[in-house]
């Protein structure tokens, strides 16, 4: 069996890029981002958790992913879809609105599978690249 590279981001750098790019947006620094993730589970959260998260190096737990998407009101796979270059506050919160509505198209319409979260977030991924073009 041959292994194929690809150039694709790890999983965990996604996440960490989108925590830190939505914690900026915020205004929280690390800590705060762990107090607030804390007040939405019963994880042990801290800024050294949110840092590691951040750099792509630590791989979390599911409980810990559901706190700090609550803790940006939004859903845990969003976590997992990498941002658009030069997106500001305002336009991350219309964004992650859309992906949220189409989400909920893609459930209703799609046979859920193994794979179904992945497919929804690349389908809505090709859908907004659609649009801006």
């Amino acid at each position: 069996m041959r292994v194929v590279a690809t150039n694709e981001p790890s999983p965990f750098k996604i996440v960490g890029s989108v925590v830190k790019t939505l914690r900026g947006f915020r205004g929280w620094s690390q800590a705060e981002l762990a107090t607030y993730a804390r007040k939405h589970s019963k994880e042990k959260i801290s800024a050294k958790t949110v840092t590691n998260i951040e750099k792509g190096a630590h791989k979390t737990t599911t409980g810990k992913l559901l706190a700090i998407a609550d803790a940006f009101e939004i859903q845990v796979w969003q976590l997992f879809v990498p941002l658009p270059e030069g997106l500001d506050e305002v336009s991350a919160e219309k964004y992650f609105r859309s992906q949220a509505t189409l989400a909920r198209y893609f459930r209703n319409t799609l046979e859920p599978g193994r794979d179904g979260i992945l497919r929804t977030a690349r389908l809505e991924q090709q859908a907004k690249l659609s649009d801006a073009v």
